[in-house]
C-alpha cells in the first residue's frame, strides 16, 4: 500500500512566496559556503552511504533539482529544501549549486523541513514523533490541528506522539531499527521503565513478532500484583485530563489522586526537552536555573 499523501505538498505551501525577481529569473548559482542548514531540520542524521551515493550522481550529472533556499539578514541563505543534496554537493567537491530563492516566514520553515522529509520517509520513528511535538509546540497547535495541517488522521499523530513515553534508551532502539515502532507501543503497555526495558531485550533476544509482545506484555501484566495494577485503573476524569495536559505540554503527563491532594508528573527526554517545558511553564524568562 502507498504512503498515504500529506494534506499540502511543498509546492502548494511555497507557492507565491517567491521573492522579486528571483521568481522570474529560475534557478540561481549559489556559493555552497554561503548556504546554511535548515535549524529546525527533523531529520537529525543522514546515512553515509547515502549521501556518498548521491555525491558520486552529482559529480556525474550535476545538481538536477535545485535547492529551494531563503535569505537570511547576514547575506547568507538558509535551506528550505534539499539538504541532503546540499550535503552531498558539498561532499562532491561542488562550489555552487542551483537554488531557488523564495520568501518564507519562521513559522512555515519546520512545517516546510517536516513536510519534506515525510514525504521522502527519510525520519525514523522517534525523529518524526519529535518533528511533529516541535511543530506543535513551535507553531502552538493542538493533535487536530497539527493532523489537519499534515493532511493526517489524529490517530496517526497521537501514536507516533506515544513514542515519545519511551525510557531514552528504548527510544534509541527505535531510531536505530533494532525494534519497531510496532514493538515499541505495544511495550508501553507495561507500567514502568524496568519492565520495557526487560520486554524489549526479549523482543531482540528471541525475535519476536508485534503480536508475539502484544501477547507477552498480557502475560506480565497479570502477573503484575492486583495492588499495583489497581494504581494504573484511572478514573476516566484524570485520564482525561491526563490526555488533555500531554497534548498541552506534547509529553507524557500523569496525575495522581490522594486522599488529601495529589501529583502531576511532567516527563521530559532531554535537557532540551526541559528547556521546552520550562518556557511554556513561563520560569525561564530572567531567572537563573541550576
Amino acid at each position: 500500500m502507498s504512503k498515504r499523501k500529506l494534506g499540502r505538498g511543498l509546492s502548494s505551501l511555497l507557492a507565491g512566496r517567491a521573492e522579486a525577481p528571483a521568481a522570474h529569473l529560475g534557478p540561481t548559482e549559489i556559493p555552497t559556503s554561503s548556504i546554511r542548514p535548515n535549524r529546525w531540520q527533523p531529520r537529525t542524521s543522514i546515512p553515509d552511504d547515502t549521501l556518498a551515493g548521491l555525491a558520486e550522481s552529482i559529480r556525474r550529472d550535476g545538481v538536477l533539482q535545485p535547492l529551494v533556499v531563503r535569505k537570511l539578514p547576514d547575506g547568507n541563505f538558509e535551506i528550505v529544501v534539499g539538504e541532503r543534496r546540499w550535503r552531498a554537493a558539498r561532499k562532491a567537491g561542488m562550489t555552487l549549486v542551483p537554488a531557488i530563492v523564495r520568501h518564507v516566514p519562521d513559522e512555515q520553515l519546520l512545517e516546510l523541513a517536516l513536510i519534506e522529509n515525510v514525504h521522502r520517509e527519510d525520519l525514523n520513528p522517534i525523529e518524526q514523533a519529535r518533528a511533529y511535538r516541535q511543530l506543535m509546540t513551535d507553531l502552538d497547535l493542538t493533535q487536530e490541528q497539527a493532523s489537519k495541517r499534515l493532511g493526517q488522521q489524529r490517530s496517526t499523530l497521537a501514536n507516533a506522539l506515544r513514542l515519545l513515553e519511551l525510557p531514552e534508551e528504548l527510544q534509541g532502539l527505535v531510531s536505530r531499527g533494532t525494534i519497531t515502532a510496532g514493538h515499541a507501543r505495544a511495550i508501553l503497555g507495561l507500567p514502568d521503565p524496568q519492565s520495557q526495558l526487560a520486554l524489549a531485550k526479549r523482543v531482540i533476544k528471541d525475535a519476536l513478532s508485534v503480536r508475539s509482545t502484544e501477547a507477552a506484555v498480557v502475560s506480565i501484566v497479570g502477573r503484575i500484583p492486583r495492588s499495583t495494577r489497581g494504581l494504573r485503573e484511572k478514573p476516566p476524569h484524570i485520564r482525561e485530563l491526563e490526555d488533555r495536559l500531554s497534548q498541552a505540554f506534547a509529553a507524557r503527563v500523569t496525575v495522581q489522586e490522594r486522599r488529601n491532594g495529589g501529583r502531576i508528573t511532567i516527563d521530559f527526554g532531554s535537557h532540551e526537552d526541559l528547556d521546552r517545558l520550562l518556557a511554556i511553564l513561563g520560569l525561564t524568562d530572567g531567572e537563573e536555573l541550576p
